[in-house]
């Protein structure tokens, strides 16, 4: 499952008690707005206050309202829920540094089961304040001040008054920092599908998890490459995927073309100047590590309400699962022996290297027998297809009548993530 649960909202927060800051630029201090929880993850995330109780947030500035509290901590606290419906609010009062006394906004809560934090520091918090994010070094924090020098970084331009952190980058139609999605760029629908009919050789993979911008559990596909550029920002070992949010769900008119999650971050530094409007970043400094929740077999099983079997297969297109046999529908009898798998293992049999699953499952009145085994490391493809061998025309003998040869038959395909065994239909 994907290991950050997004929401988004259009509601338009009030104004912030800004936080107290000091005039030279420190990070991970006392006096810092907002308290960095280092090495950062994904996403990076913050140290909070709930009165005395210490809690850990993430920084998503792909979320608008100030702080949210997940469902889960607002009861583990002792909070009270009020309202109805995906986007409540909660009597618990948030403090993101304890001599400023709380964010004098409401907050929010939404369900996100399984997420790695307690809630959500949005946009209408970071933008106060100069983030700086150092992945290749291992830091993030945040200050009042930008660096001597920082006007020499190459730099994208922020919409100014912008519910969200929309980026200036001509030609690529509209662009959003997300750094609460944890991959590097999701593609609107439209691109996704264009995309792919530009790619074709690209084997597809999924990757899922819960969110309400998607309305509730969602599986989208995604690929592996090699690079890509979004403006004057390259990047390497680059996941990118069809985005999971619904623009209807999140009340907007159309979806974002595109949007930077925070894997788009992890080969250099930046500078986010939330008050100045511009997003700094330095040259190439590492390589982006392989990534972690990709499903490599391209089949995820969710939770199926009603009686019978508990899961139920959303099948990629094209994967190694579709090509083993397995379809969207199809209910999960077993796995490995498993009649109840929990969630932690399907996710684990999907997305481990060298992982390798004897799967039953149920397709109207016949039972598949499908097994894969997933290769030990994930290599990303490239961009440029792979190219074709050469073919000799045949010859022609003195006197004979040319005949005319078709053509080979295309070979788009790359070798599939994982090996798959066919499947063996047998009839209940």
């Amino acid at each position: 499952m994907e290991r950050f649960m997004k929401w988004k909202t259009t509601i338009l927060m009030g104004a912030l008690l800004c936080a107290s800051c000091a005039q030279i630029p420190v990070l991970d201090d006392a006096s810092a707005p907002i308290h960095a929880i280092n090495p950062p993850e994904m996403p990076p995330m913050a140290r909070a206050w709930v009165g005395q109780e210490e809690i850990s947030l993430g920084l998503d500035t792909g979320s608008e309202p100030a702080v949210i509290l997940f469902a889960d901590t607002v009861k583990e606290l002792g909070g009270r829920i009020r309202g109805k419906g995906t986007v409540r609010t909660t009597s618990l009062d948030v403090t993101l540094n304890p001599p400023s006394g709380s964010i004098d906004t409401p907050t929010y809560v939404v369900d996100a089961p399984g997420a790695p934090c307690q809630g959500l520091i949005g946009w209408e918090t970071i933008r106060k304040y100069v983030w700086n994010i150092n992945i290749p070094d291992l830091s993030h924090g945040f200050t009042c001040e930008l660096p001597p020098g920082i006007s020499r970084w190459n730099s994208f331009a922020i919409r100014k008054n912008g519910t969200l952190p929309h980026l200036n980058i001509p030609g690529y139609g509209s662009v959003v920092l997300d750094t609460g999605a944890p991959f590097a760029v999701y593609l609107s629908p439209a691109k996704w599908a264009a995309f792919k009919q530009k790619y074709p050789h690209l084997t597809p993979i999924t990757y899922s998890g819960y969110s309400p911008a998607a309305g509730g559990y969602f599986v989208k596909e995604c690929v592996y490459v090699n690079h890509y550029s979004v403006g004057k920002l390259s990047m390497r070992n680059v996941v990118i995927c069809e985005n999971f949010a619904d623009p209807k769900t999140m009340g907007m008119a159309k979806a974002f073309d595109i949007m930077l999650g925070s894997g788009a971050l992890a080969e250099r530094e930046f500078w986010l100047d939330g008050p100045g409007g511009k997003l700094y970043f330095s040259r190439l400094r590492s390589l982006a590590p392989a990534p972690n929740g990709l499903n490599l077999v391209g089949v995820t099983f969710i939770p199926k309400q009603g009686d019978g079997p508990p899961y139920v297969a959303v099948v990629s297109n094209n994967s190694p699962a579709w090509q083993a046999g397995l379809r969207s529908g199809d209910l999960l009898l077993q796995i490995d022996g498993n009649k109840e798998p929990s969630l932690a293992y399907l996710d684990q049999v999907t997305t481990q290297p060298g992982s390798s699953a004897q799967v039953l499952v149920k397709r109207r009145n016949h039972i598949l027998d499908v097994q894969w085994n997933l290769p030990p490391t994930i290599v990303p493809s490239s961009l440029t297809p792979p190219a074709q061998p050469a073919q000799e025309p045949p010859a022609i003998l003195p006197g004979a009548a040319a005949t005319a040869s078709p053509p080979p038959a295309p070979d788009n395909a790359t070798p599939p993530a994982a090996q798959t065994a066919p499947p063996s239909p047998r009839t209940e």
